[in-house]
C-alpha cells in the first residue's frame, strides 16, 4: 500500500488558492465500516456489510482525506454514538474522531468529515443536538468555522489553526444553531453492479462541470441486487470492492497524469508569463521613463515656448520702441527741416533784412557767419543720425540672438521627442507579438490534449475488446477441456464395465459348459486388449493361461495404469507473489496483486532443486506496477527478448529443475516474502484378475483392483497403496 500522509502540505504551492469543488479529493465509503479480525473468504454476514479493509489510521496514511461516516445512538448502552452500516454496529464513535484529531495534529493536513446517513435512533432533534454538543466536545479545538461555507480556500485554511470540515447532512436547522456545521455533501451514485456500467457512469458524471454551491461526492462502488446477496452471487461487498478498485486506481491515475501534465503546464506558462511580464513590466518601465523624459521635454519646451513668447513679447516691445525711435527720429527731421526752413526763412529774412547792413559790414564777417552756422547745422545732423544707427544695430544684433538660440532649442526638443516615440512604438510591437506568441502556443497545447485524449480513449476501447476476447477464448477452452474430461471418465468407467460384463459372459459359458471357439477367444482378448490400449495414459494387459489338467483351466489378468503431475504449494507475505516457476526451467514470474506500485530493488530470487541452485538478484531501479507481472527467463530461451522491467532475461544463467523445486523472493532486508514449492507426483493404478475354468461349470473366482498412488517428495511414502477386492 502507498503511503502519502502529507501530500495536501507538499501540493501546498499548487493547489493553495483552490476551493474544495475545484479540487479531486480521494475518500471512502462508509468508512467506519471495517472489522480487523474479517476474513472475506469465511461464510459470514458480515461480508456484505464492511466495505473497507483498512482502518481509520490506516485511510489517512493512504491518502484519504474525504471520510463518510454514518453514527447510530443506542442511548441504553454505556457507550452511546457508535459507526453504523444499517443495523450493524461496528465502530465506536469517539475512538475514530480521535484518531483523526491525532492525526491532522500531526501531520497538520486537511479532513473533511460528512455525517450523511444518520442510521440507529436519530428521531429527534434532542438527539441530534447531544450528537453534534459530543462531536464539539470530542474533536472541537480542530473544528474549522467557516463564515463562506464550502468557498473556502485551502490557504485560509491553513492560515488558521483548525484543520477539520464538518458536513451536516441530515437536519438542516443545525447549521445554524452551530456554526462550525457545513451543509452535507451531495453523493452521486451510479445504483448498478457492473464495472463498466459504473466506469461509464463516472466517465459520464465527471466529464459534465458541476454547478453545485457544496462539493460533490461521487461514489466508486457497486451496488449489490437484492437477489445477488440471497444467492452469494457476488462473494461480498470486499470482493466487489476488489474488482471496483482497478477502475478506481485508473480513474486517479489519469487525474493525476491530468493534474500533473495540467501543473507542468501551468508551471511553463507561468515562467513564460513571468518572463513576459518581467519584459513588459521593463518594457512598462522603460516606457514610464520615456514619457517622465517626455513630460519633462515638453515641460522644458512649454518653458522655451513661454520664454519665446516672452521674447516675442520683448521683440514687439523693441519693436516698437524702434518705431517710436524712428517716429521720433522722422519726428525729429521733420522738425529739422521745419526748423531748417524757418532758420532759412528766418535766415532770408534776416539777409534780407540786414541786406544792407551786411552790405555794410565787411565781407569776411559775412562768410565766417555763414560757415559758422553751415558747421552747427552739419554737427547736429552728424549726431542724430549716428545715434539712430547705433540704436537699430543693437536692436537687431540682440533679436537675430535669441531667435537663434531659440531655434535651436526647439530643433532639439523635437528630435528627442520624435526619438522617445519612436523606442515606444518598437516596443508596443514587441508586446503585441509575444502576445500573439503566446496565443498561438496555447491554440498548440490545446490541439495536442485533445489528440492525446483521443488517443487514450482509443487504446483504451482496443484494450477492452481485446481483454473480451481473450475472456471468451478462456472460457471456451475451459468448457472443451471439462467436456473432455468428462468424456475421458466417461470412457473408462465404460471400459471396466465391458471388462466386467465379458468376465460375467465366459462365466456363464463355464457354467452352462459351453466352450467358445479359439477364434472367438482369441477376439475377446484382442478387443479388451484395445480398449485397454485406448486410454489417456499408458496400460498394460498381461493374459495368462495354466497348462490344461483335467478339463481346468487358470486364467489371470492385469492391468496398469500410470499419471504423473505437479503439486504446487505458494505463500506470500505481502502484495508480491511467485504466480508461476516453470517445472522446466524457463521462467519465474511475480505478480503484484496489491493495489500500488512495489519496488523490487535489490529483491533476490533463489530456486533450489536438490543440490542445485539458482540466484538472480534484481536491479535496484525495477519496480512492478499494481496487477502487473515481471518475467525472469533462463539465458537459453529462444524468442525472448529482455526488455525490463516487465521481460527479464539472465545473462549466462538459467534455472534448476528437479522432481522437486522450491522457489524463493528476498527482499533487500534478506527476509522471505513469498515461496513455492513444485513436488513431482505419480499415481498409479493397478488391477488383476483371476478366473478358474472347471469340467463342468465355470466359477468367476475372484477379481482383485489395487490402486497405489507414490509421491516422490521428502515426506511421501512410495510404498503406501490402498486396495479394493471384489469377490
Amino acid at each position: 500500500m502507498r503511503v502519502y500522509p502529507k501530500w495536501m502540505r507538499n501540493m501546498k504551492s499548487s493547489i493553495g488558492d483552490l476551493k474544495f469543488r475545484e479540487l479531486f479529493i480521494p475518500g471512502s465509503h462508509n468508512s467506519g465500516a471495517y472489522k480487523n479480525d474479517f476474513d472475506p473468504t469465511k461464510p459470514d454476514e458480515f461480508k456484505y456489510v464492511l466495505c473497507q479493509d483498512e482502518d481509520i489510521r490506516g485511510q489517512l496514511m493512504a491518502g484519504v482525506r474525504y471520510f463518510d461516516i454514518r453514527p447510530g445512538y443506542y442511548p441504553i448502552d454505556t457507550i452511546k454514538f457508535w459507526i453504523n452500516h444499517s443495523v450493524y454496529k461496528l465502530q465506536r464513535m469517539d475512538l475514530v474522531l480521535k484518531e483523526i484529531y491525532n492525526f491532522v495534529k500531526e501531520t497538520n493536513e486537511i479532513v473533511i468529515i460528512d455525517f450523511h446517513y444518520f442510521e440507529i435512533g436519530f428521531t429527534s432533534f434532542e438527539i441530534h443536538k447531544e450528537f453534534v454538543e459530543f462531536v464539539n466536545a470530542t474533536i472541537g479545538d480542530q473544528v474549522v468555522i467557516s463564515p463562506s461555507g464550502w468557498d473556502v480556500t485551502l490557504n485560509e485554511i491553513w492560515n488558521k489553526s483548525e484543520r477539520i470540515i464538518i458536513g451536516y447532512n441530515e437536519d438542516p436547522v443545525m447549521t445554524k444553531f452551530y456554526p462550525f456545521l457545513l451543509p452535507g455533501i451531495k453523493q452521486r451514485w451510479a445504483n448498478v453492479d457492473k464495472v463498466e456500467n459504473l466506469r461509464n457512469y463516472l466517465y459520464s458524471v465527471n466529464n459534465d462541470p458541476i454547478t453545485s454551491l457544496t462539493p460533490v461526492s461521487d461514489m466508486a462502488q457497486l451496488t449489490p441486487q437484492l437477489i445477488g446477496i440471497i444467492f452469494d452471487i457476488y462473494k461480498g461487498l470486499r470482493t466487489m470492492a476488489d474488482h471496483t478498485n482497478p477502475l478506481v486506481s485508473d480513474c486517479l491515475d489519469k487525474k493525476t497524469k491530468e493534474f500533473v501534465t495540467a501543473d507542468n503546464n501551468a508551471r511553463m506558462y507561468e515562467q513564460r508569463s513571468m518572463e513576459l511580464s518581467g519584459k513588459y513590466n521593463t518594457a512598462c518601465s522603460e516606457r514610464k521613463k520615456a514619457q517622465d523624459d517626455c513630460k519633462e521635454l515638453e515641460k522644458e519646451n512649454d518653458k522655451l515656448k513661454k520664454q519665446i513668447a516672452d521674447l516675442r513679447k520683448a521683440l514687439e516691445q523693441e519693436t516698437l520702441a524702434r518705431v517710436d525711435l524712428e517716429n521720433n527720429i522722422q519726428s525729429l527731421r521733420e522738425e529739422l527741416t521745419f526748423k531748417d526752413q524757418v532758420f532759412e526763412q528766418e535766415l532770408s529774412e534776416t539777409r534780407t533784412r540786414r541786406q544792407v547792413e551786411i552790405s555794410e559790414i565787411d565781407g569776411q564777417l559775412s562768410q565766417q557767419y555763414e560757415a559758422k552756422l553751415q558747421q552747427s547745422l552739419q554737427e547736429l545732423r552728424d549726431q542724430y543720425e549716428g545715434q539712430m544707427r547705433a540704436n537699430r544695430n543693437e536692436i537687431e544684433n540682440l533679436y537675430e540672438g535669441k531667435l537663434k538660440a531659440l531655434q535651436s532649442l526647439v530643433a532639439n526638443n523635437s528630435k528627442n521627442a520624435s526619438t522617445t516615440a519612436e523606442e515606444l512604438r518598437i516596443t508596443r510591437s514587441r508586446v503585441d507579438s509575444l502576445n500573439a506568441r503566446i496565443g498561438e502556443l496555447e491554440s498548440q497545447n490545446l490541439a495536442l490534449q485533445n489528440r492525446l485524449e483521443d488517443e487514450r480513449r482509443l487504446h483504451a476501447n482496443e484494450k477492452a475488446s481485446l481483454e473480451a476476447e481473450l475472456a471468451r477464448w478462456r472460457e471456451e477452452m475451459a468448457a472443451q477441456l471439462q467436456e473432455y474430461q468428462d468424456l475421458m471418465d466417461i470412457k473408462v468407467s465404460l471400459d471396466l464395465e465391458i471388462a466386467a460384463y465379458d468376465k460375467l459372459l465366459k462365466g456363464e459359458e463355464s457354467r452352462l459348459n459351453i466352450t467358445p471357439s479359439a477364434g472367438n477367444q482369441s477376439q475377446s482378448f484382442s478387443q479388451s486388449l484395445t480398449r485397454v490400449r485406448a486410454t489417456p495414459v499408458g496400460s498394460r494387459l498381461t493374459p495368462t493361461r495354466s497348462g490344461a489338467k483335467r478339463k481346468r483351466t487358470v486364467l489371470d489378468e492385469s492391468e496398469e495404469r500410470s499419471i504423473s503431475d505437479w503439486s504446487v504449494t505458494a505463500s506470500a507475505k505481502g502484495d508480491v507473489e511467485i504466480s508461476d516457476a516453470d517445472s522446466e526451467g524457463k521462467y519465474v514470474k511475480l505478480h503484484n496483486k496489491g493495489q500500488k506500485e512495489v519496488n523490487i530493488g535489490g529483491w533476490q530470487v533463489i530456486r533450489r532443486a536438490g543440490d542445485q541452485e539458482t540466484n538472480f538478484k534484481f536491479h535496484r531501479s525495477v519496480k512492478i506496477d499494481a496487477g502487473a507481472t515481471v518475467t525472469v527467463w533462463s539465458a537459453d530461451t529462444q524468442g525472448v527478448t529482455h526488455e525490463p522491467p516487465a521481460t527479464i532475461l539472465m545473462n549466462g544463467k538459467k534455472w534448476v529443475v528437479g522432481d522437486n523445486i522450491i522457489t524463493t523472493l528476498f527482499n533487500g532486508d534478506g527476509e522471505e516474502v513469498a515461496a513455492s514449492e513444485r513436488v513431482k507426483r505419480i499415481i498409479s493404478t493397478h488391477a488383476s484378475r483371476h478366473r478358474e475354468l472347471g469340467g463342468f461349470d465355470e466359477e468367476l473366482y475372484h477379481q482383485q483392483v489395487r490402486y497405489r498412488s507414490s509421491l516422490i517428495d521428502n515426506g511421501g511414502d512410495p510404498q503406501r497403496a490402498e486396495k479394493c477386492r471384489i469377490m
